[in-house]
Order: C-alpha cells, then structure tokens, then sequence
C-alpha cells in the first residue's frame, strides 16, 4: 500500500495576513492544491493509494479544509489528521500521521507548494529497474530557501543540506520512502538529536540517516514551473 502525506499544517503568514489559506488560492482556473496534486496524478489515483492530509485544527475550522479537499478531490481516496498545535516542521507534521500508516507502507511526502512536470519519469524511475530505498526529484537553483542534494553522476544521492546551497541540485518537496519506518525511524532520530533549521524540522535531511544506513536513495532531474512560496508568486495573487 502507498501512503501519500500531506502536510498542511503550516501558518503561512504571507498568505494569512490576506485573509487566505494558502491551498486553495487560485491558480490557472484551479488552486494551488489542486495543480500540485493533479500534476502527480500517477500517485494520487493509483488503486493503492491513500492520501493522508495533515491540519492544524484552528485553520481547518476557519477555512472548512476537510470540506474543501472533500469537494476539490471527490475521487481521492482520502484521510485526515486534524492537530491541535502548531508542529515543530513538516518532519514532526508528518510523523503525527503515522499512526495510520503501516511500517512497510511505501511513503510519499510531498509538501505541495511547488508545482512541477515530470510526474510519470519520476514513477518510472522508481518502480523499473532496480529497487531503490529513496527518491528526491530536484531542479537547478543557487537559492537558499531550498534544500540541496550532492549527488554522484548515477544520481545517487550523497548527502542532503536543508536551507544551505551545497550543489545546484534543489529538492521539488516530493519525496519517496520504499518503507515508511525508514522515514518514521530517521525523523524520530533526528528530532532526539535536535537537528532543527531555522527552528524547524525539515523532511529532506531525514535522508541523511538513511544515507549513512547504506540505503539507496536515488534523485531525478525535473522541472520546476511555479513555487508557490515564492515572493513573485505572493506578488501575483
């Protein structure tokens, strides 16, 4: 079985302080959780599939999240997790989800705040060939704000740095476990050695752990169209 997790948990501020929840504003004749999820619709509307969105309670009562994402996706096999508190992270915002997902689960996280083509290359990549423990999809960027990967020229990734430019290689926040402990085990070990950034606790250096237990986490080159978090798309709405 395939767990997709979701984590909307997050307060954006930018978006807040307009009176929006960042999720549905409007994109293309659509919303931005409409366009990221439909651009990985290979994922979302497998047969195997469950998608699990995480909510912070106080948002979801305010902008009625369950209902919304009930309406914008009535086909996805769906779940929700509704906390009461603001997390620490994604990486902690996920790991609230992981009472209902099994340990040899397959895991996707994707944040879904970046839109991005090469949906079907990113599931050849996974499921042909030999069997990989990890994949991060990555577009070019000397950006910040991003995480990067250092990755041999098989695509193997080496190591991973959140919010510090290490290679060109920026992850697209979607990112595949074959097992879901290996996420959950790594993410619980991170937390305990209290590996924040910037106060947070991201996903991608989750990978690290798994890279220094000799697993196999693979990278593919995508394309990135829009960052929903970006100041010019803030501009735009």
């Amino acid at each position: 079985m395939r767990k997709i997790v979701v984590p909307l948990a997050g307060k954006d501020r930018a978006f807040l302080d307009r009176g929006l929840c960042k999720p549905f504003v409007k994109y293309s004749n659509s919303t931005i959780i409409q366009s990221c999820i439909n651009s990985l619709r290979e994922f979302y509307y497998a047969s195997d599939t469950i998608a699990i969105f995480v909510l912070l309670r106080e948002l979801e009562e305010r902008f009625n999240m369950v209902k919304m994402l009930k309406s914008l996706f009535p086909f996805l096999d769906s779940k929700f997790i509704i906390i009461d508190k603001e997390t620490r992270g994604a990486a902690e915002s996920v790991l609230s989800a992981m009472d209902i997902v099994n340990n040899d689960d397959e895991l996707i996280i994707h944040l879904a705040d970046i839109l991005f083509s090469g949906s079907e290359d990113i599931y050849l990549n996974i499921y042909s060939g030999t069997k990989i423990d990890g994949m991060i999809p990555y577009f070019k960027s000397s950006n910040p704000k991003y995480s990067y990967l250092q990755i041999y020229h098989d695509g193997t990734v080496i190591r991973v740095k959140e919010k510090e430019v290490i290679s060109e290689n920026a992850s697209l926040g979607f990112y595949y476990f074959r097992r879901a402990d290996f996420f959950r085990d790594a993410a619980e070990q991170m937390i305990k050695d209290n590996l924040k950034v910037n106060n947070q606790f991201y996903v991608c250096p989750v990978y690290n752990y798994l890279i220094k237990a000799s697993k196999t986490i693979k990278s593919i080159q995508c394309s990135l169209l829009v960052d929903f978090g970006s100041h010019g798309f803030l501009e735009s709405v």
